[in-house]
Formats: C-alpha cells, sequence, structure tokens
C-alpha cells in the first residue's frame, strides 16, 4: 500500500510540476530588440549601408521579423529573442565591415603619399625657391 501512494505522490508531483512548466509565459524579448535596434544604428554609424549593405540588410530584416513575433505565443517569443541575437551579430558584422572598409582606404592613401614622395625628386638644399643659389 505504502508503495501505491509512493507512485501516487510521485506522480501527482510530476503532474504541478508539469503544469506550472506549462503555464509560465515566455516574456517579450524587448531586451534583445532594443540591443539590436542600437547595434544596427551604430552599424549605419560607421557607414555600414555603403561598405556592408548585404549584413546590415540582414540585421534589419531580422529586427523587423523579431519585433512582429514579439507580440505573439510564446514559441513565437522564442524565436524572436532569437532572431534578434542573430540581428545583434549581425549588425555587429557590418559595422566591423564598414571600418575594415574605411581603414583599407585610409591606409591607400597613405601607402599613395609615401609612393609619391619616394618617387618625387629630391630639392638641392642650396637653392631657394627661385631656382638660384
Amino acid at each position: 500500500m505504502s508503495r501505491t501512494i509512493d507512485t501516487h505522490a510521485v506522480a501527482t508531483a510530476m503532474l504541478l510540476l508539469l503544469s506550472a512548466c506549462a503555464t509560465t509565459e515566455v516574456p517579450p524579448p524587448s531586451d534583445d530588440i532594443a540591443a539590436a535596434a542600437a547595434a544596427i544604428d551604430r552599424a549605419r554609424q560607421a557607414d555600414a549601408g555603403r561598405h556592408a549593405a548585404f549584413p546590415l540588410a540582414q540585421a534589419e530584416r531580422k529586427l523587423d521579423r523579431a519585433q512582429l513575433l514579439a507580440r505573439e505565443d510564446d514559441e513565437a517569443r522564442l524565436t524572436a529573442r532569437h532572431l534578434a541575437q542573430q540581428s545583434i551579430e549581425d549588425a555587429r558584422l557590418a559595422e566591423e565591415q564598414a571600418r575594415l572598409a574605411q581603414t583599407r582606404s585610409i591606409y591607400d592613401d597613405v601607402r599613395q603619399t609615401v609612393d609619391t614622395l619616394r618617387t618625387a625628386p629630391l630639392a638641392d638644399p642650396g637653392q631657394t625657391s627661385e631656382g638660384t643659389p
């Protein structure tokens, strides 16, 4: 008899636990969505629209989808959270690609200046600007 009571007690405890889990509502991923929007803003400020348009567009699309799904049921909210997190990573990639492109451009400018200076004839230190000593 005590074995039956233990089995019933365990079964009852498991049902209570499962019902408690089933009634837990997934909160909207507001923080993740806000972080994604901020990451996209930083990427735009880094001129990602010009230098990294594809990952920036990916981030924007995922954020838009996450914002829509955040208003739906628990499963959709979980998907929204994942999309917002992916959006953050895509925006970070876009920002880094834009910064890399800008750095390369600066490097190319400096290198061109150095090459120009290397090939420029040296002025005679004894001459003035009019060509007379």
